[in-house]
Formats: C-alpha cells, structure tokens, sequence
C-alpha cells in the first residue's frame, strides 16, 4: 500500500525538486550558456565563448569589445573578478565591430534569438519575484536589465564578443549574488 501511495504521490504530487530555490536560477544560467554557444555558432567564433577567461583576447580581436559593458551593470561581482586588458575599458571602441563579423548560419542565430527570450520569459515568471531577501532585489534588476540587453543585442546582431560580455558580465554575476548560486567546479 505504501509503495502504491508513493508511486501516486510521485506522479500526481510535488515535482521533485520544485521546493529548490535554486533550480530557475540555473536554469536560466544554462539558458544563457546556451544562448552563448548557439551566437558562437551563428558566427563561426573560434573560441569557447561560455569560457569566461576568452574575453581576455587582446591585440587584433580586442576591437570587437564593448564599449558601455557596464552601462547598466550595478554589480560589484560582475566585474571585480575579471583581469582586463588596458583595451577592454578603453571608451572609444568601436560598439558596432559586428560589421566585420559575418553571420554564419542563420538558423543558429534564430536558435540564440529564441533562447535568450525564453531565458528572458522564465525570469520575468518565475525568478523577478523570487529573489531570496531584499538585498537581493539590486541584483535581481541586474539580470532583468541583462537578460534585455542580451535579447537586444541578439536581434540587432551585435558582435560576439559584446554577447559574451552582457552574459559574463550582467546576467552570470548577478544570477551568482541574487540566487547565492556556486559556480561549478571547472566553471
């Protein structure tokens, strides 16, 4: 009888797993990871660009940088952790360098378009109002402010490299402090 109960409960009760706090939180980071590797993908980059370090990249790839990367980024964390280079805070960099990248495939663009709404839609239903205490709510602005910036730039088809620094700079960082999330050994 107990087994039958359990196997009920099971199916028809809880979803396991719902009562975590912290399941929303990473899946919008995988998301987001995966809005990484398909915009790679979109344009055939030769990097990993859900590796944080491959934002380092200096010499002939730095002018694909970001010029406003941290425009509407509040976060202490998203950038205290990052080593930069002298020209990846110069304010003069080109914004629009995605002239020079060439759209690979389209279908990988139109894949990257679509998660990062989903991303976006997840955290406007389940993560805006979730954020553990209200010392939370500045970060929890953060990753909103991130997750449209990244769905913007997409559509616009801005550069890589400025994809990858609204991810690791915006959305990561602030997902990590709102959610108290721990990276992932090797992340």
């Amino acid at each position: 009888m107990g087994t039958v109960v359990g196997l009920v409960s099971s199916i028809f009760g809880e979803k396991k797993g719902e009562n975590n706090p912290t399941i929303q939180p990473v899946r919008v980071a995988e998301l987001v990871d995966s809005v990484l590797r398909s915009y790679g993908n979109a344009y055939d980059v030769s990097f990993d660009m859900t590796n944080m370090s491959n934002m380092a990249m200096t010499g002939a790839n730095s002018s694909m940088l970001m010029s406003d990367m941290t425009d509407d980024n509040n976060s202490v964390s998203g950038m205290d952790h990052m080593n930069m280079s002298p020209a990846m805070t110069n304010g003069d960099i080109n914004n629009n360098a995605s002239k020079d990248d060439s759209l690979a495939s389209v279908a990988e663009h139109q894949s990257a378009q679509a998660l990062a709404a989903k991303a976006l839609e997840i955290f406007n239903k389940e993560l805006r109002s979730a954020a553990p205490d209200e010392e939370s709510t500045v970060f929890v602005s953060n990753i909103e402010n991130g997750l449209i910036k990244l769905h913007n730039s997409i559509k616009d088809k801005a550069s890589p490299m400025n994809i990858m620094m609204i991810a690791h700079t915006q959305i990561h960082p602030n997902l990590l402090e709102a959610f108290n999330l721990q990276l992932r050994p090797g992340g």
